[in-house]
């Protein structure tokens, strides 16, 4: 019975410390979500489709880097936003710069698409340059970004250890009451 005991413990001290580490992950992640885009320049970004396969594939987070648009080379892979729809954003590679009106614009293609995009970005769309990927950590970093699973994220986590600590509570009052009751017995005639 003792072993079971110590087992159990045990357990419950790896899950007690598997939450604390889940719990401390995801406040990191999002402070690093939203901190370090405000701090330094960078932005995230998460890539919707394929068409910059085989570098990039769906789910992949993107790390962005603001730069002026005179530093924008052929073959870099740029973040702007879409002509048909400015609240959705696109990466592709920067294929060829063009003149328009004084400013640079770029003709950009997905590596996975035959043609060029339809009509150049000009320098104005440009959100920045993607540095480099993160194989599917664009997921998390979506997801996160909906208040429920945030809140799901923090509250599971969070929950587990504040139960877990309960229960280690009841356990030490029960411990001692049982010492409390075991001494009084001992000091009876």
């Amino acid at each position: 019975m003792r072993y079971l005991r110590v087992a159990a413990r045990s357990i419950a001290a790896f899950a007690r410390g598997l939450a604390y580490a889940v719990l401390c992950l995801t406040v990191l992640a999002v402070l690093a979500i939203v901190l370090v885009p405000r701090l330094s320049g960078v932005r995230f970004g998460t890539v919707l489709s394929d068409s910059m396969r085989p570098g990039m594939t769906t789910g992949d987070m993107i790390i962005v880097r603001s730069v002026e648009p005179a530093q924008i080379e052929v073959g870099d892979v740029i973040l702007f936003r879409s002509a048909a729809d400015p609240g959705a954003r696109v990466a592709h590679r920067v294929v060829e710069i063009v003149d328009s009106g004084g400013t640079p614009a770029f003709v950009t293609k997905g590596d996975a698409n035959q043609v060029a995009d339809r009509s150049p970005v000009p320098a104005a769309r440009v959100l920045g340059e993607v540095q480099f990927h993160l194989p599917l950590l664009g997921y998390l970093t979506r997801e996160m970004n909906e208040p429920l699973v945030f809140l799901l994220a923090l509250a599971v986590p969070g929950a587990f250890v504040i139960a877990s600590e309960a229960w280690n509570i009841v356990g030490a009052l029960r411990r001692e009451r049982q010492a409390r009751l075991t001494a009084q017995e001992g000091d009876s005639p």
